[in-house]
């Protein structure tokens, strides 16, 4: 695969999973929960003897974004195209059918074969860490993996610099084609302006690749051979066509993986590139995040096909010289949904402006742009779609109030059909903002799902991404250490920032019983990452991944649903949320198994058949869990609180499943003022304390509940007519109170109600009980 070095090839097939997770999702609703699925979180209810057991099962929400009166496969096909619109350009004017690539030579082998059971399967070993790749003549770069959306393809971003000291930055996709049903990848990298277009085919430790490789005009031939040496080495020698049936070795790789990752060194300003002509049509796409929402209608008698709220941001990748597109839906089951990446770039073999775009369902979307007068941007598109071949046409235009209207047709029959109008907004920030937190030198940092964290100083909003250093554009936590260091928790690792660098930090392995279990006031902890254990504890030098101990409740959840039979049903022992009560004790909410306490010598847990049952039934999992004033713990519903006495039972007491556990009273909590005439309480998603020590409880969609002991006041959320789901609250240094939602950015409160945070809202102390 010729994915960065001059004239050389290519990186590697990215990394994939055995079952991809939304036909994991489709193939196993009906066996995990009894009924065909239609929503984002499903659980299953099972009894054992005189003992309830509630197992917590999440199953992808699969076909949920479009919700209209069609087929699943037609909601899931239009759901491909509103993100191709969201995106922008993502067809082709006058795109060519899949070219026939002529019988090879001698030389070359033949690289067609029949569907996989998981064409991406072999991509999964090389996601994780990054890998250092050293040419023989001894110039190493750097290169990292990242799934695409669905895992139905991945990209490779390599960065270093050349023989000649020159910065080097260059983009490799790997993807299943359904219309060539063959494992292709696309190679651009600053060499003489290299477009590489690869046909991969993958034997047991081996992957060979035939390539034709365009720089400036040139046409040359070549083959990759890529060759595993274990799960973190491996070697891949580049051979060119020197002659019909006649192959030249040209250079060799050495790679090896590193679970340590290296920091991407800026551009030097000499030697900074300048934005590519033959991509200004996309340049006022830049630096911004574009917003849409509005209804599909289909090519089926105008039936509307469903609301949508998509996000997209555009991405420039110097020397690589390609606009990089992803969108999300920030709609569906909530947590953001990674729907389509789009690739533009200048192919110098055609002379053309060309556009990939892969999405989540597999679907590949493939041709040329043109510019038309006035800068609009009109795309014809081959879409492939399983065994179909479906053709559209797209346009984009720029309004005078910087709005960005994309319009939508199906191509297919005599006349085109109207498939959607949307009209993107520009906005700083994304619209998925799920934490918030303040430092100490009072600035805002506002993590999302989607687009990485944002830094507000009082003036201007900044964006940090895995472009600076963050392993990830998908946040979920923030703290700051007493040396003003903060440590942003992701999807695919911790980062701390020292105010200038993002460093990943590297966990080191224990055992749940060894001495990495500690308890130490200056520690940071945090929830697992990939990998690394179910928590994780920070001491200022070391980050240790720690197992929570077995439980004989979390043995039979494995037993009841081994990942073999159910690979995307929650880890029992995995952990939501930690919290540190007043005496130091840390506190871990798991996502079955009930909450478990650790008090720098013993575990004790309040099981989850005591935790998680609801009034309505059982909740899904602990998400949330605070101490109030009194002393008093609340663990993510509020139809108990427990008053808990001490470390732990007397004479080793054990709980009904055998576990460790605690000794505690349950009392009873607040009750929903909206539930069933006789009480219950609710569920919610997070909690705070504020100065005074009242409580504000966040729910999923039903807005903020205000409780200070003696009743409750509501506070509906809006963007505008429309409620909004919500993820987070947190509390700033003075007091102010913050929301994180799913998709209408940070709320703060203004002494009377939830209003949008807009860049000059500094948050108000939320009103005295005497107020």
């Amino acid at each position: 695969m010729v994915f960065s070095h001059p004239g050389t090839l290519a990186h590697r097939l990215l990394q994939l999973r055995d079952h991809q997770r939304h036909q994991i999702a489709v193939r196993y609703a009906r066996v995990i929960v009894g009924e065909a699925l239609h929503g984002g979180l499903e659980r299953t209810q099972r009894s054992s003897g005189s003992q309830r057991e509630f197992a917590m099962i999440y199953v992808f929400k699969q076909a949920s974004l479009l919700r209209g009166g069609c087929s699943f496969t037609r909601r899931a096909r239009f759901a491909v195209l509103l993100v191709g619109v969201s995106t922008g350009p993502v067809a082709a004017a006058g795109a060519d059918p899949a070219p026939t690539r002529t019988a090879p030579q001698d030389g070359l082998k033949k690289t067609t074969e029949s569907l996989p059971h998981d064409p991406m399967a072999s991509f999964a070993r090389l996601v994780g860490g990054e890998w250092k790749t050293t040419a023989q003549s001894g110039t190493s770069m750097v290169d990292t993996c990242h799934w695409g959306p669905g895992k139905h393809s991945g990209r490779v971003m390599t960065h270093g610099e050349d023989g000649g000291g020159n910065p080097w930055r260059s983009l490799g996709v790997v993807y299943w084609h359904p219309g060539r049903k063959q494992l292709r990848s696309l190679s651009l990298n600053p060499y003489e302006g290299t477009v590489s277009e690869e046909t991969i085919t993958v034997v047991g430790e081996t992957w060979e690749g035939v390539c034709d490789l365009y720089q400036n005009g040139v046409h040359r031939k070549m083959v990759s051979r890529s060759t595993f040496d274990g799960p973190d080495k491996y070697s891949t020698l580049l051979l060119e066509e020197t002659a019909p049936g006649q192959l030249s070795p040209l250079n060799q790789w050495n790679c090896v993986r590193s679970r340590t990752f290296t920091p991407q060194r800026p551009i030097p300003a000499d030697k900074s590139p300048k934005f590519p002509d033959h991509l200004k049509a996309f340049e006022p796409l830049l630096d911004r995040t574009w917003n849409a929402k509005g209804q599909a209608r289909g090519d089926w008698g105008g039936n509307t096909l469903g609301v949508f709220h998509i996000e997209t941001t555009f991405e420039w990748i110097p020397l690589a010289n390609v606009i990089y597109a992803r969108s999300f839906g920030l709609r569906g089951n909530g947590s953001p949904t990674h729907l389509l990446d789009t690739y533009f770039y200048h192919h110098t073999g055609t002379g053309r402006l060309r556009c990939l775009a892969l999405s989540h369902l597999g679907g590949v979307y493939e041709g040329d742009a043109t510019v038309l007068d006035g800068g609009a941007l009109q795309f014809d598109l081959t879409g492939y779609e399983g065994d179909r071949v479906v053709p559209y046409v797209a346009r984009l235009d720029f309004d005078e109030n910087e709005t960005l209207r994309h319009r939508l047709w199906s191509a297919e029959g005599a006349e085109r059909t109207p498939v959607l109008d949307a009209h993107h907004k520009a906005s700083e920030m994304s619209r998925n903002i799920m934490v918030v937190f303040q430092d100490r030198k009072n600035n805002f940092w506002f993590g999302s799902h989607v687009q990485g964290v944002y830094r507000y100083d009082g003036k201007t909003i900044t964006r940090f991404t895995t472009k600076d250093g963050l392993p990830s554009n998908r946040l979920e936590g923030i703290q700051e250490d007493p040396s003003g260091n903060l440590f942003f928790t992701t999807e695919e690792g911790i980062s701390k920032f020292d105010g200038q660098t993002f460093r990943t930090l590297t966990p080191v392995k224990s055992n749940p019983l060894d001495m990495n279990w500690k308890l130490n006031p200056g520690d940071l902890w945090f929830k697992g990452v990939q990998g690394a254990g179910a928590v994780c504890r920070y001491d200022g030098e070391s980050l240790y991944g720690l197992d929570l101990p077995k439980t004989k409740l979390g043995d039979d959840f494995e037993s009841l649903y081994p990942l073999e039979k159910y690979p995307f049903r929650s880890n029992p022992y995995g952990v939501y949320t930690v919290y540190k009560d007043r005496k130091g004790n840390i506190w871990f909410g798991t996502a079955a198994l009930g909450v478990c306490r650790y008090d720098g010598k013993s575990f004790a847990w309040i099981s989850g058949s005591d935790v998680n049952e609801l009034h309505h039934g059982p909740a899904n999992g602990v998400r949330s869990i605070i101490e109030d004033k009194n002393g008093k713990f609340w663990f993510s519903n509020t139809s108990y609180l427990y008053d808990v006495y001490q470390s732990s039972a007397p004479d080793g007491r054990r709980d009904g499943q055998g576990d460790p556990a605690m000794t505690y009273r349950r009392e009873k909590g607040i009750s929903d003022p909206d539930g069933p005439k006789d009480g219950g309480g609710f569920e919610y998603m997070s909690i705070a304390k504020d100065h005074d020590g009242v409580l504000w409880i966040v729910t999923w969609g039903g807005g903020v509940y205000r409780y200070d002991g003696t009743g409750l006041s509501h506070y509906p959320v809006r963007d505008g007519e429309e409620t909004i789901t919500l993820f987070s609250i947190y509390k700033d240094n003075q007091g102010g109170l913050w929301l994180g939602t799913h998709e209408a950015g940070a709320y703060t409160f203004n002494g009377k109600t939830f209003e949008k945070f807009t860049g000059k809202t500094t948050g108000a102390r939320p009103p005295t009980p005497a107020e």
